[in-house]
């Protein structure tokens, strides 16, 4: 019996460091925040997203401003690099999809934050490495165009897509850069039940590679295309003009998510506003600007203008798992052989 109790008090010690920090540790840290005045955010995530969170963060706590940076996550990272190189950091904090943050922190780019907010969080949605710390999630699956799509002929799985009707009426993100499309493609050839077999026959389906999600969602829009392979279910759901006639549907045979979130940046200049704003991001006030930008929030007790289910389903995307970080040269390889030969 001791011992089960031991072990029982063991396993919870983080969860109880964590929530025993919170009260000391945001007075303290807000303090030396404010006496820095500023933070300066790399996002990936672009002004919609994450200008609702930066107001919210700037009315908590006056003085404290808030510059961001946009750009592709390569682009950003390669500045950081950069920077750090010179000697001269510009960045306190890096905003991007999980897979991509994490393998900027384990190149030694990031540094370990342990949140009191984390508290409030499942096990799952916790970093172990501490290096990221994951504020949201995307949940995707498909997006049809219903005034050409009809609900009888409305595709319901990813096997359904290969059927020789959807011919040069599919589109997706290229999946060359990575991405929703190249998420897609990793979450399907490990499917069991739909593996490199089916992959081989969406070759032949003529399916149009955007650059963006904004370029393939507005061609879906118009009708120039009938169905978004890998869209997101904010972009329909919340983000899409009420005149927009697109609709969000889980397939079958599985919908997937993909989480985003924020890593501190070794030799930050203002690390202390840094972990305020993380901490704010992840508090209940923060979680609930996140929500309004459509995107999922992660904090337990957190409600999403997506509903209660939004997540129900769902599979966590393998590119954001280690193992799945791993075999992406793999995949990658994969994807050339049978898209683009």
């Amino acid at each position: 019996m001791k011992r089960q109790l031991l072990v029982a008090l063991l396993g919870s010690s983080v969860t109880l460091g964590v929530a025993m920090l919170a009260p000391s540790h945001g007075a303290e840290i807000a303090d030396k925040a404010r006496a820095e005045g500023r933070v300066v955010l790399y996002s990936c995530p672009g002004r919609e997203n994450v200008e609702p969170v930066v107001r919210e963060f700037e009315r908590q706590y006056p003085g404290i401003k808030v510059q961001v940076s946009y750009g592709k996550g390569s682009q950003l990272q390669e500045k950081i690099r950069s920077e750090g190189r010179a000697g001269r950091p510009t960045a306190d904090l890096h905003s991007c999809g999980w897979n991509g943050l994490y393998q900027f922190g384990m190149e030694g780019h990031l540094e370990k934050y342990l949140s009191p907010q984390l508290a409030q969080f499942e096990p799952s949605a916790i970093d172990k490495s501490g290096l990221t710390l994951s504020h949201s999630a995307h949940v995707y699956g498909l997006v049809v165009n219903t005034r050409w799509v009809s609900a009888d002929e409305t595709p319901r799985s990813w096997a359904d897509l290969a059927e020789p009707k959807w011919k040069g009426k599919l589109a997706i993100q290229d999946p060359r850069p990575g991405g929703g499309g190249f998420s897609w493609f990793a979450q399907t050839l490990t499917d069991p039940s739909l593996g490199e077999n089916y992959l081989r026959k969406m070759a032949q389906q003529k399916i149009f590679f955007g650059r963006t999600n904004d370029l393939v969602y507005s061609l879906i829009a118009r009708g120039e295309y009938f169905v978004h392979i890998a869209g997101t279910e904010e972009r329909a759901t919340v983000e899409a003009p009420k005149s927009a006639p697109v609709k969000f549907l889980k397939p079958r045979d599985g919908a997937f998510y993909t989480r985003v979130g924020l890593g501190l940046v070794k030799n930050a200049p203002h690390p202390n506003a840094a972990k305020l704003y993380i901490d704010f991001t992840l508090s209940e006030a923060g979680q609930k600007a996140v929500a309004d930008t459509g995107y999922l929030p992660l904090r337990k007790g957190v409600s999403s203008s997506l509903g209660p289910d939004a997540l129900q389903g769902a599979k966590l995307a393998v590119l954001q798992t280690e193992e799945g970080i791993k075999r992406e040269p793999e995949f990658a390889k994969k994807l050339k052989e049978i898209f683009f030969p």
